[in-house]
């Protein structure tokens, strides 16, 4: 027998499926992850009004293990949000991929140090925290600590106040075994001789001093904010000698090495200050006798060695 066709079918055929169009499945979302808290001064339940809350973190995956004898691609620079705190200290993020962030809270103005999340004091490095699909993290706190200070006064060999002399705020740090001195903070004393270091987070400092002769000197007063980062090295020049007559009209030069809290000119003998949050240390005076010295001088020719 011969099939024949019947058109009616197909027509019948494509009105169904018009008429009953093929299910349309929804995409499935990624909930978004969240991080609430609130910022309080170091010790206390007091918060800390306008605080800069950053919330960094990369795009990618975190923990991917390099590949052995290939060159890791260049890292993204790292996506960054911010928010300020209120009158109640307290901030959020919303919104968030699943990710590993980091979390810092400063406050412009010097007053506070910056604060890290998982910091196990003001003087240690935070953890970096991470964040499930749709995981939301709150009560998290980030403690700040208020900075310290320190103040003192220079005096020459016979008590009197050395004015203008460079007061130099250092912190020690080690490279193969032997330390070594940043210079974190720099003033010059008054008219009295007195200096303040201030706005210094907590650790341990070594305080120097040299005097400089006022109408020479170019070096300006280097004071960072806890919340610039940054150090300050200083220029490995001596001072320039200084001329000072003495008895019987003899004229004699004088230069002037570093001379640290406790009287010391060595570095590896100065006696360490210990600034806990908060804290004002009085009373770091220093005497520049050790460090006075004459200048040596060194003479010769420079001739051509082939002729």
């Amino acid at each position: 027998m011969r099939a024949q066709y019947r058109p009616w079918t197909a027509v019948a055929a494509v009105l169904i499926l018009a008429a009953f169009p093929p299910l349309s499945l929804p995409h499935p979302q990624l909930a978004s992850a969240s991080i609430e808290g609130v910022v309080l001064k170091l010790g206390s339940t007091e918060p800390v009004v306008g605080a800069v809350v950053e919330l960094s973190w990369r795009q990618g995956p975190p923990g991917i293990p390099p590949t052995p004898g290939v060159a890791p691609p260049p890292a993204a620079p790292p996506q960054v949000r911010t928010v300020t705190t209120g009158d109640d200290g307290k901030f959020a993020f919303r919104n968030l991929p699943a990710n590993e962030y980091r979390l810092v809270a400063t406050r412009p103005g010097g007053t506070y140090n910056p604060a890290q999340y998982g910091q196990r004091d003001p003087r240690s490095q935070g953890t970096p925290l991470t964040l499930g699909e749709g995981q939301a993290m709150k009560d998290v706190r980030l403690d700040m600590a208020v900075t310290s200070a320190i103040t003192g006064r220079v005096y020459d060999r016979n008590g009197d106040p050395v004015a203008y002399a460079r007061v130099l705020a250092m912190q020690a740090w080690y490279h193969e075994g032997n330390r070594l001195l940043d210079f974190v903070q720099v003033v010059h004393t008054n008219d009295r001789g007195e200096y303040r270091l201030f706005w210094l987070p907590p650790g341990k400092y070594f305080v120097a001093a040299r005097p400089e002769a006022a109408g020479t000197a170019g070096a300006t007063n280097f004071v960072n904010t806890p919340d610039r980062i940054g150090q300050f090295h200083e220029e490995v020049s001596t001072v320039p000698p200084i001329t000072r007559t003495i008895q019987d009209n003899e004229v004699v030069s004088e230069t002037y090495e570093l001379t640290f809290y406790g009287g010391q000119t060595n570095p590896l003998r100065a006696q360490a200050i210990d600034l806990r949050p908060g804290m004002t240390v009085p009373g770091i005076d220093i005497p520049l006798a050790a460090g006075t010295v004459r200048p040596r001088t060194i003479k010769g020719i420079v001739i051509d060695g082939a002729t």
